[in-house]
């Protein structure tokens, strides 16, 4: 199918705009003005999800719960290790100062994971928005932080590797 018609240049084609001198008609005073609508962050027509609220309060007090009473034990990491060192017969844990670092580093963690936690749900809540996941998350994160903790902590100590050795 073929056009015979030239080729159009720019804006050839376009509608032609309303005269400047046309200006629309002021709405009558005894009129309401038309609501804007809410922002794109804020659902204030949704429902408020009762059971998000509860299981994210839920979570967040078994978190500050878990930090609260952790907080010993990961100050003094050595005490449990040396324990399972004992029972499992592998000798005695000397990694002491290492333990007393990673400990320290993993109470910090921990607190700031619960407050981040805290913060995102809060927002998460009042923008109506589910917020369950943001407790779970910091939990997650923290028992995998915990466990690599842990990990270096039985591997770097020379009565394990001793241990490891003897098995071969």
């Amino acid at each position: 199918m073929s056009d015979d018609r030239p080729e159009p240049r720019y804006g050839q084609y376009a509608p032609v705009p309303p005269p400047a001198t046309e200006i629309p008609p002021a709405p009558p005073a005894n009129e309401t003005a038309v609501p804007l609508p809410p922002p794109a962050g804020a659902r204030a027509d949704a429902p408020r999800r009762r059971w998000d609220v509860v299981l994210t309060t839920l979570l967040l007090l078994f978190g500050v719960y878990d930090v609260v009473t952790g907080f010993g034990t990961y100050a003094d990491l050595s005490a449990p290790l040396r324990a399972v060192f004992e029972q499992q017969g592998i000798g005695d844990f000397t990694s002491d100062a290492l333990a007393l670092q990673l400990g320290i580093w993993l109470n910090v963690l921990r607190v700031a994971l619960l407050a981040a936690a805290i913060v995102v749900s809060l927002l998460r809540i009042s923008r109506n928005r589910i917020a369950f996941w943001a407790p779970l998350g910091a939990g997650v994160l923290a028992v995998l932080a915990t466990l690599v903790a842990a990990g270096v902590l039985v591997v770097s100590d020379p009565a394990f590797t001793a241990y490891l050795e003897s098995m071969q």
